[in-house]
């Protein structure tokens, strides 16, 4: 018993005359997923400056003209007296791409959460994910193995 076979009609979605240029280009353009990925669990304390965040820089291989989400997710909280925490996302000269900010109390608990949307060029690249106290006493990251704070980056397409 013959198949029925499908026409593709000039013009279409898929033109015949370039069909295999046309799939290749749309894989090419696709998302790739994850391409760098850290965690950590190790808690950090007494910060008051500027400070790479233990465990949290991933270095990838970036291609031309890919665009890639980086995420970080931290937990941290105020040790002393009442203030603001920032977490930032930044390239490996420390040039921030995002960051998240926050005002706690005291002993107060929040999750921060940037996200940048970046373009590097094409070769070796590295992110991380540090933190500040913008104003009040000093911060901590709370983290366990339960729940870790992490870096990931992933190929979202062209």
């Amino acid at each position: 018993m013959a198949l029925p076979i499908a026409s593709v009609v000039a013009g279409a979605l898929i033109d015949p005359t370039t069909f295999g240029n046309e799939v290749v280009d749309a894989i090419n353009a696709a998302p790739r997923g994850r391409v760098a990925y850290a965690s950590s669990t190790t808690t950090q304390s007494g910060i008051s400056s500027v400070t790479d965040l233990t465990g949290l820089s991933v270095t990838f291989t970036a291609a031309a003209g890919r665009r890639y989400r980086v995420s970080v997710q931290v937990r941290a909280t105020l040790s002393t007296t009442a203030g603001a925490i920032e977490v930032y996302i930044t390239d490996g000269s420390n040039v921030v791409q995002n960051k998240a900010s926050i005002g706690l109390g005291v002993g107060e608990t929040a999750m921060f959460q940037p996200q940048a949307i970046v373009v590097p060029g094409a070769g070796s690249v590295t992110y991380k994910a540090r933190a500040i106290l913008a104003s009040g006493g000093t911060l901590a990251t709370v983290l366990s193995s339960t729940q870790p704070a992490f870096i990931l980056v992933e190929d979202i397409g062209t």
